[in-house]
């Protein structure tokens, strides 16, 4: 948000929510939750006091900054997931299991060594089951963002050739591994 342009409308909509609760609050208040969330637009930030609004569970309770946060990163994650998962399809289809990955995108790969490795994901023969680990994907990136971090940080999944190779005694012949297709996905703190 811009502090010279915004201040007053989300003052305005801030209070009128609480309102809306039967609550007051004091400047001081109104403050905090506007520094809490300056990082976001404020259509973005509308957005979210509508969500929360509409909420069945959490529309109950007067609206805290956290609880507006929490809606703005579920908009935004399912959107990071659903392009990271795009990603993982794109590497399935271009590259598949014999090559092993990298990615510049640092939550994709903890995430597909957390279900099971890349050999494992591209075995997947039915659209069927691709449709439910791309569910348990995004499932888990999100979760990833919304932490920000994914644990472990992974360079690389091994492919069947640097696997078979590896097992064999013959590590010093593992190819290089092949970027996955696309764009990075968000920063890690």
């Amino acid at each position: 948000m811009d502090i010279q342009k915004d201040t007053k409308p989300f003052s305005a909509m801030w209070v009128a929510v609480h309102e809306s609760y039967g609550r007051t609050l004091s400047p001081m208040a109104v403050k905090l939750a506007f520094r809490a969330l300056s990082s976001w637009p404020i259509n973005d930030i509308a957005r979210a006091v509508e969500a929360h609004l509409s909420d069945p569970d959490a529309g109950r309770f007067v609206p805290k900054p956290a609880d507006i946060v929490r809606h703005l990163l579920d908009d935004g994650t399912q959107d990071l997931a659903e392009r990271a998962w795009s990603r993982v399809t794109r590497g399935i289809a271009q590259v598949g299991p014999w090559q092993s990955i990298r990615c510049d995108d640092p939550l994709i790969l903890p995430v597909i060594r957390d279900m099971g490795g890349w050999i494992k994901l591209c075995a997947m023969e039915s659209e069927r089951d691709l449709s439910f680990a791309g569910k348990e994907f995004m499932r888990r990136y999100a979760a990833y963002v919304g932490r920000g971090r994914a644990g472990e940080p992974v360079d690389k999944l091994a492919g069947i050739a640097e696997r078979d190779l590896i097992a064999s005694g013959y590590s010093e012949n593992v190819p290089d591994p092949i970027p996955l297709p696309g764009q990075a996905g968000p920063p890690i703190h």
